[in-house]
């Protein structure tokens, strides 16, 4: 038992090793520069960072960085999602990226960074987080139709001054959600242990699907669906009508 441990120990050393040996740190002041890129609908954020998002009728990208981490940064679009990332692995840098566009209908974060936006201009948003990162957004008005959330990972999306007709949240991690405004409609499954907390979203219609130990807390005027086969509960304000099915030990109960 105690070889098999050592031998652990000492493969944990060596992958460590390989891992921050293979990253170049990062070196000088920091710097800004203007980035020219395909034009865009969306941004993917790859790395650890720090992303700004505002609205404006001229694409602009402007970043902040040591030089060698500029040197290595790339800004490929695809599928009209500007994908942000560094070509190779990069220690103790800072990245500070600024961007101004008339269109954001995709906001993702695929690691331990930040994304920020306000005053979207979008028909339908689609927010994805998959990290350890956060995602915030700001004066959400200007989303029409449907607001489409994510997250698999343990950071967090705080979502404020909502006005849409639909919003869809999906968790299947240990992180949360956070949404405040109104909405016609939600539909809200998840899976994991992460929580959305919506007592500040005021919904019509309320559609929650609880297969894990996440519980759900909403504010909803007319109808409210509840499904739970997980351990985890609904906590509602308002007096909506309720229908109920429940398999597991989670609970349905009225914070008003």
């Amino acid at each position: 038992m105690i070889i098999k441990l050592q031998i652990k120990t000492l493969l944990l050393f060596v992958l460590s090793m390989l891992f921050f040996g293979c990253s170049e740190e990062a070196k000088g002041p920091i710097e800004g520069q203007e980035i020219t890129t395909d034009s865009f609908e969306g941004v993917e954020l790859k790395v650890a960072g720090n992303v700004e998002i505002v609205y404006g009728e001229q694409q602009s990208v402007r970043v902040e960085a040591q030089q060698n981490v500029l040197d290595n940064l790339t800004t490929n679009v695809r599928n009209n999602v500007m994908e942000i990332d560094l070509s190779k692995s990069m220690s103790n840098y800072t990245l500070n990226v600024y961007i101004t566009t008339p269109l954001l209908n995709v906001a993702n974060v695929s690691g331990s960074g930040t994304i920020k936006f306000e005053n979207p201009k979008s028909e339908n948003l689609s927010i994805a987080l998959s990290g350890s990162g956060n995602i915030e957004g700001k004066d959400l008005e200007t989303v029409s139709r449907v607001i489409n959330i994510a997250t698999s990972g343990s950071g967090k999306i705080v979502l404020s001054e909502i006005q849409t007709s639909s919003i869809t949240t999906m968790l299947s991690g240990s992180g949360s959600i956070e949404l405040s405004g109104s909405t016609v409609s939600i539909i809200d499954q998840k899976s994991g242990s992460g929580n959305l907390e919506g007592f500040n979203l005021t919904t019509e219609n309320a559609n929650v699907t609880i297969s894990g130990s996440g519980n759900t807390s909403i504010t909803c005027i007319t109808k409210l669906d509840v499904g739970i086969a997980g351990s985890g509960s609904v906590f509602y304000k308002g007096t909506p009508e309720i229908n109920t099915s429940i398999s597991g030990s989670g609970r349905v109960e009225s914070a008003n």
